[in-house]
């Protein structure tokens, strides 16, 4: 770490465990402290979660600060900013390729967020089959992704779901899964967001427009839709 630390086993760790009611203890917690000594932000650590470094774009952590971080970091979005993290930096194909998400820049990605255990996915999923292979003869600058929402535990037929799928997928019970429904508020199966070209999110509720127009509801927007 770049910064300063408590010493090991110094009683004062207790101390501030208590003073902070921070017992049962939440790992990590990240608390900010004003220049005056008095607590600013209690957790800090759930922006970060949400936000990554995009969470010191609210210092000095103002109320106004704060509230304009949601439009800071919606107007700051891009694909990658969403889908790398680290060294993974990649979905795969269901051979089990790598495919860099720098080679996805500039397309229109249709992200499936969907468990194999969900009779809404499995009835979905035929209908979006054929609505890829048809908007793929449209503009072949367009991709799907499957998000598998649930684990090996939680849903262990999600790698035999995805080798129904034509697409690319990130890997299930991968980390950056609960980021992006994080950041783009998933709440249930069968979302589908729409990122565009730039990186922004076009939709959250493709599903409906596909459901209602197949195909023709490319590129997602009302302006785009062909009906």
């Amino acid at each position: 770490m770049p910064w300063l630390a408590i010493p090991f086993e110094d009683e004062g760790c207790e101390r501030l465990i208590r003073y902070f009611e921070l017992w049962p203890f939440h790992l990590p917690t990240v608390l900010v402290i004003g220049a005056d000594g008095k607590i600013m932000l209690k957790n800090y650590d759930s922006l970060i979660d949400d936000y990554g470094v995009l969470a010191w774009e609210a210092f000095p952590f103002s109320e106004e600060q704060l509230d304009l971080l949601p439009e800071k970091a919606r107007a700051a979005q891009t694909l990658e900013s969403l889908l790398v993290a680290g060294d993974l930096d990649y979905v795969i194909r269901k051979e089990g390729l790598k495919v860099p998400v720098k080679e996805l820049v500039g397309k229109t990605i249709l992200l499936f967020f969907a468990m194999n255990g969900s009779i809404w996915c499995q009835k979905f999923l035929p209908m979006l089959i054929e609505a890829y292979h048809k908007i793929k003869r449209m503009d072949s600058a367009f991709e799907v992704i499957y998000v598998p929402m649930g684990d090996m535990n939680t849903d262990p037929g999600a790698f035999e779901f995805f080798l129904r799928m034509p697409w690319l997928a990130v890997p299930v019970g991968d980390e950056r899964i609960g980021s992006l429904e994080n950041t783009l508020e998933v709440g249930y199966v069968n979302t589908m967001v729409v990122i565009g070209p730039t990186g922004q999110t076009i939709t959250n509720n493709a599903a409906t427009s596909l459901e209602r127009y197949g195909a023709d509801a490319y590129p997602f927007s009302e302006r785009g839709s062909r009906r």
